[in-house]
């Protein structure tokens, strides 16, 4: 595979060949975070959006080697940059902002910088408590 250019090239690539969480990851490190911005300039969907924070969440909390916290904090905030990020971030599924939840704990956990997990939470609409 190589790194798609746009959300269709995205989506046709994650459904093809993404199906378990290592092969998501791997594509997410392939796409970089940075570009996520690029490729989602017009929309992420709430259902794209959820099946990224979720996968993201499953490697984190697995420990995957693909995931580290810095990596799933980059895609974190890089998603934040996407087209109508904030209409789907609240559309987004109840069981992908649960997983949200737990990882952004966990991210603050691992020593991820208190104001940009804040920021987080307050982007993507949830409680860390």
């Amino acid at each position: 595979m190589k790194a798609p250019n746009s959300e269709q090239d995205f989506s046709r690539d994650w459904r093809r060949h993404c199906q378990a969480t290592e092969t998501k990851l791997a594509y997410l490190q392939l796409c970089a975070p940075d570009r996520l911005p690029k490729i989602f300039k017009v929309e992420v969907s709430s259902q794209r959006l959820a099946e990224i924070v979720q996968a993201l969440a499953e490697g984190f909390v697995s420990q995957s080697e693909r995931c580290s916290a810095i990596f799933a904090a980059e895609c974190l905030v890089e998603l934040t940059k996407c087209g109508r990020f904030a209409l789907n971030a609240r559309l987004m599924a109840k069981t992908a902002k649960a997983s949200l939840q737990g990882m952004l704990k966990g991210l603050r956990d691992h020593g991820i910088d208190e104001a940009l997990v804040e920021m987080l939470v307050k982007e993507y609409g949830v409680s860390i408590l």
